[in-house]
């Protein structure tokens, strides 16, 4: 996952740099490097071993890598049917320090990206929980990870839109994210739910904090209406159509949506999540009232653009008047009464 738990589709796979040094390189840059290495070897000094996963971890995180090959193998086991693990190794590194974590996450800036997913290569990196906010859910970004390595192995993700692999990932994974809906119902009573474009880029992990968190909070919230409008089984079956179909067309063929359809209707049932909301929040019926008429006013607003837009765009098309007539010939209201 990206961003605030972010996942890089980007090769970082350890290599043997030794092996690619010429007699080009100054002895001192090589001597750096060997230190670099070095320091790296003896971060994560332990690994623990268990079929297919390998944890590695620096001494006092023994408890932590314990606990996290429990969580792999439990959460692999609950989505055998779903997403089958296979033979292909999974390899966790468990960073002890802010600055191990970062060799991995170099192109996100958040200071609150928790773990990072290398889904093609099979390969997790978590910040220790010693690195963690109080309130953070060490399970749950774990098993979000995870799931990104899983949905790699079983759904053609190339296929797979970014919000929907990253949704998928936080509804699956079960993070504690309790703020989700009042997020995203104060986007939409403000105004400022994400383009489809806007969403794509801030997926990519460019742009800033705020954004970054509204693109998840919108993610997760698409995700979860599709599910809702699909079916659990017709949901999994719109994603496994993804090996012989793009998304648009999965979409059109399991749900009777083009990509369109599928955000206006998800857009129309917010009201529903913003009123919820705000009676969750212990707002008076006054204030409830207040903020429906907000929405109200802001769609009729919207609309009432979209048909100025319309009547410009058929005016201009309409031809003028003018171009049926002769431009030589008088007009009849031109002569007076008194000139008859």
């Amino acid at each position: 996952m990206m961003g605030l738990i972010g996942e890089r589709e980007v090769a970082c796979e350890r290599r043997d740099m030794g092996s690619r040094l010429t007699g080009y390189v100054p002895r001192a840059a090589i001597g750096l490097i060997l230190v670099v290495l070095a320091a790296e070897a003896t971060a994560f000094a332990d690994t623990l071993s268990e079929g297919v996963f390998h944890i590695e971890y620096a001494e006092r995180d023994a408890a932590v890598a314990r606990e996290s090959l429990g969580i792999l193998e439990e959460t692999a086991a609950e989505l055998d049917e779903r997403l089958p693990l296979g033979e292909d190794p999974v390899r966790v590194v468990i960073a002890a320090t802010s600055q191990e974590f970062r060799q991995y996450t170099v192109h996100f800036n958040d200071v609150r990206v928790s773990g990072v997913a290398e889904s093609a290569h099979g390969l997790i990196v978590m910040k220790s929980p010693r690195l963690l906010p109080p309130d953070a859910d060490y399970v749950g970004i774990l098993r979000h990870e995870f799931i990104h390595i899983l949905l790699h192995r079983n759904v053609a993700v190339d296929n797979m839109p970014r919000w929907l692999n990253e949704g998928t990932a936080m509804i699956v994974s079960k993070e504690r994210r309790l703020t989700n809906s009042l997020h995203v119902a104060r986007m939409y009573v403000q105004g400022r739910l994400l383009t489809y474009a806007q969403l794509n880029q801030a997926m990519s992990g460019s742009g800033r904090a705020g954004v970054l968190s509204d693109a998840y909070a919108q993610s997760l919230s698409m995700t979860r209406f599709l599910i809702e409008r699909l079916g659990e089984d017709g949901f999994w079956d719109l994603l496994h159509a993804l090996d012989t179909m793009t998304f648009r067309e999965a979409l059109e063929t399991k749900a009777s949506w083009t990509p369109q359809q599928f955000i206006e209707a998800w857009q129309r049932s917010l009201w529903a999540i913003a009123l919820a909301s705000a009676l969750m929040s212990g707002f008076t019926l006054f204030q409830v009232m207040a903020i429906l008429a907000v929405i109200g006013y802001l769609r009729k607003r919207r609309q009432a653009r979209k048909l100025l837009r319309r009547w410009d765009d058929e005016e201009r098309d309409f031809p003028r008047p003018h171009a049926w007539e002769d431009p030589d010939a008088a007009y009849v209201w031109e002569y007076d009464e008194d000139d008859a």
